[in-house]
């Protein structure tokens, strides 16, 4: 059986976003598809012209591994 877990993901990765301001939208949510998830976070904290130390990092991707 295949489950289809977009929308798990979206969510999460939009979870992630509103902790720095940002609201992903489904169209960017698109450009996550099948790239990693430290890219898919560096994707994201572009479009928010947002930086952040790589410590900081590890706490968001440690929350999108528990989120989804």
């Amino acid at each position: 059986m295949l489950v289809d877990t977009y929308k798990y993901h979206y969510i999460a990765w939009k979870t992630i976003g509103t902790s720095f301001n940002f609201n992903l939208t489904e169209t960017q949510n698109e450009r996550l598809k099948e790239i990693s998830r430290a890219d898919s976070l560096d994707l994201m904290l572009g479009w928010a012209e947002t930086e952040m130390n790589q410590e900081q990092k590890e706490v968001l991707l440690g929350k999108k591994t528990n989120t989804t």
